[in-house]
């Protein structure tokens, strides 16, 4: 997913909690390419925060992006299982954060691979 596709999804008037879960899937996605692209061997792993971790192997800055990796990491379950967890507490507020963070962790590989 590019920035600007993402970007047209992100300005949407109305997030959702499934929303979320696919952001959060999206900022896994650019970590993932990102961690490819330095010569890493893909593992199946959902955590944000051991990616990031991973990235920040390579780039220091990544390290700042953890703390947001864990706020997406709550909506792995919560944005795909209605009923389980807090998938009904994911509101507004929540999603536009998810949001922010998956910008940034975009536009920190974005920056990184040059894109």
């Amino acid at each position: 997913m590019t920035l600007s596709v993402f970007s047209v999804k992100a300005q949407s008037k109305t997030t959702s909690s499934a929303d979320s879960c696919r952001h959060r899937g999206a900022a896994e996605k650019y970590l993932k390419g990102y961690l490819i692209a330095q010569g890493w061997e893909l593992e199946k792993t959902h955590d944000l925060v051991a990616l990031l971790t991973r990235c920040a192997d390579y780039e220091e800055r990544f390290a700042s992006l953890r703390e947001g990796g864990a706020v997406l990491n709550e909506y792995i379950i919560a944005g795909r299982y209605p009923g389980d967890v807090a998938y009904e507490a994911i509101g507004e507020e929540e999603a536009e954060e998810a949001v922010a963070i998956v910008r940034r962790i975009a536009e920190a590989v974005q920056s990184e691979l040059e894109l």
